[in-house]
């Protein structure tokens, strides 16, 4: 190899670890989100439940408005802690980038002999899964069907947002409840 050809190695070596850091902060950042939409229903189920056994000082209304948003926290948490994980995206992208791929092995372009081209085709398939910086496919509502690891992390973020919020009704009702019932 020319020293041209081993300074373009290394550029693209460093470009494709500085690619690999970002996809694992994603991931570790999905993987944060995800793991708040699980304990949320519970922890207002729990709450919903505490409140609703002192039946004599909630009205039956308010402990039914609660009873249906818990409803909304379970649909919209189980919706959004089934998102595709990294591995089945890259799935998706690997079979179009790595032609001898058998759909079973994890290792990219078993067969390619230029470090050039495989650290080229490695940088296109890991910027394809982690998608562009800040992209959004709803504005105003969580994707379910995410296509990069960044649309994941915005759905499951916003996600576990919904869910917060969704809680804090849960709380408005039932003081408004014991309140209007004292």
């Amino acid at each position: 190899m020319t020293d041209g050809s081993n300074n373009r190695v290394e550029v693209l070596s460093r470009v494709l670890a500085d690619i690999e850091r970002e996809r694992d902060r994603l991931r570790d950042a999905r993987a944060s989100f995800t793991g708040r939409l699980g304990p949320l229903p519970g922890s207002a189920g729990v709450v919903t439940g505490i409140i609703a056994s002192a039946a004599g000082r909630v009205d039956w209304e308010y402990v039914a408005a609660t009873g249906f948003v818990l409803a909304l926290i379970v649909i919209v948490s189980a919706s959004f802690m089934g998102l595709k994980p990294y591995r089945e995206l890259r799935g998706a992208e690997q079979a179009s980038l790595d032609p001898g791929w058998d759909g079973r092995s994890v290792g990219f372009r078993a067969g390619e002999d230029d470090p050039v081209v495989w650290l080229t085709a490695k940088i296109r398939l890991e910027s394809e899964i982690y998608g562009a910086p800040g992209d959004r496919r709803y504005r105003w509502w969580p994707s379910l069907r995410p296509t990069t690891l960044t649309q994941g992390l915005n759905s499951e973020r916003a996600a576990a947002n919904i869910v917060q919020a969704l809680v804090v009704v849960i709380f408005v009702v039932l003081i408004i409840g014991i309140a209007i019932k004292a």
